[in-house]
């Protein structure tokens, strides 16, 4: 090549100029966002939802009433209207534990959950101002024994009820020959 000949410049490649967006896809996103935010709401509030206590009555008065005709006890397992962290640790590591299901109806004594806010009478009744408070009542409604706090199922079994896996045990069986 000639010195004088300069090689063809190449320019460097630009993108072609961005269309104007239109309103179209701008309420497409907002509208895609919105229905994102109202689905992680609704999943939100469902898994807030606290599991029924299964086997537990909500009538104070009755289960005392039924607990005098049957000459035994009343369990009273105090929480929040919307159970805290520590409700849900005690309803999960003791009240729905298998041992604790067996030791209460092995003794058959009467199950009542209430919530605080629900049953303000009976949490001021009792003095009830934490939770998780449980209660052991006799059948005229007097407190026999009182927690409040965590409690797990085995010192909630052998300490607070009294009773222990042997004792709810099966009588042993003869084998068969």
């Amino acid at each position: 090549m000639n010195q004088n000949e300069q090689e063809p410049r190449q320019e460097p490649e630009t993108d072609p100029p961005e269309q104007p967006r239109s309103r179209t896809d701008r309420w497409i996103k907002v509208g895609f966002l919105a229905v994102a935010v109202v689905v992680g709401v609704i999943i939100w509030r469902w898994q807030g939802r606290d599991p029924p206590l299964v086997g537990w009555g909500t009538d104070l008065n009755a289960a005392l009433q039924v607990a005098k005709e049957d000459r035994t006890k009343v369990v009273v397992f105090f929480t929040r209207a919307r159970m805290g962290y520590e409700d849900k640790r005690v309803a999960n590591n003791c009240i729905r534990r298998p041992r604790t299901i067996k030791a209460l109806r092995y003794l058959g004594y009467q199950k009542v959950h209430l919530t605080t806010g629900a049953h303000k009478q009976h949490a001021k009744q009792f003095d009830v101002t934490e939770t998780p408070t449980i209660l052991l009542l006799d059948p005229d409604g007097k407190v026999v024994k009182r927690h409040e706090g965590f409690i797990n199922d085995l010192a909630f079994c052998n300490e607070f009820l009294g009773v222990t896996g042997a004792e709810m045990s099966e009588p042993n069986r003869p084998s068969a020959p």
